[in-house]
């Protein structure tokens, strides 16, 4: 027991110093170090939808982890709303949303719940349903051109992976004083779409 009290603490202080030196945009910052390290950009709906479904797993099991209804409903609005944060305190620090928080070091087992739903493993799961996007653009550096994802702007990102919902896409990418870019088309759940630009 102590063992795996060490290793969620462990895990947990490594997600918070992650959380706090990435400058993780405010509303992610319980799920960015995941998707950060997948490499993948989720756009607004599948961003909206991945908080939603996280919400609901975590309420299924939320009181057998040992959360009130309270902090469960506040933990599960919290995901849905993208507010959950770390925060320094306590022995190793505090995961908290806007009503209630769980010490780290004090609360493995609610911690450790919590936490089970920022990780990789959770994170590729959740995605699994979603399509996939991989813009491939040569050449690749400077990463100064333009990306618009079914017209959300989207960051120009190193491995190029964009999260979208399943149906028709429309990419358009441009770099200064190149011809522009263009894709669209559908992609089936699950899919992968390569999108070559040479620019």
């Amino acid at each position: 027991m102590k063992m795996r009290t060490a290793i969620i603490v462990a895990l947990a202080t490594s997600q918070v110093a992650h959380a706090q030196t990435n400058n993780a945009k405010p509303g992610d910052r319980f799920f960015e170090p995941a998707l950060k390290q997948l490499g993948v950009y989720l756009t607004a709906p599948v961003a909206d939808s991945y908080r939603r479904t996280a919400a609901a797993k975590f309420s299924e099991g939320a009181a057998q982890a040992g959360f009130s209804s309270f902090e469960a409903k506040s933990f599960s609005d919290g995901m849905v709303r993208g507010d959950i944060r770390f925060e320094p305190g306590g022995s190793s620090g505090w995961i908290a949303s806007k009503d209630a928080s769980v010490g780290i070091g004090e609360q493995p087992s609610k911690a450790g719940y919590l936490l089970s739903f920022a990780n990789a493993q959770s994170a590729t799961t959740f995605l699994e349903r979603y399509s996939t996007i991989k813009l491939i653009v040569k050449p690749a550096p400077p990463r100064d051109y333009k990306v618009i994802v079914n017209g959300e702007n989207c960051p120009a990102t190193e491995s190029g992976i964009y999260k979208v919902m399943p149906g028709e896409s429309v990419v358009r990418v441009s770099r200064p004083s190149k011809p522009q870019c263009d894709w669209h088309g559908p992609i089936a759940p699950a899919a992968v779409q390569e999108v070559n630009c040479a620019l």
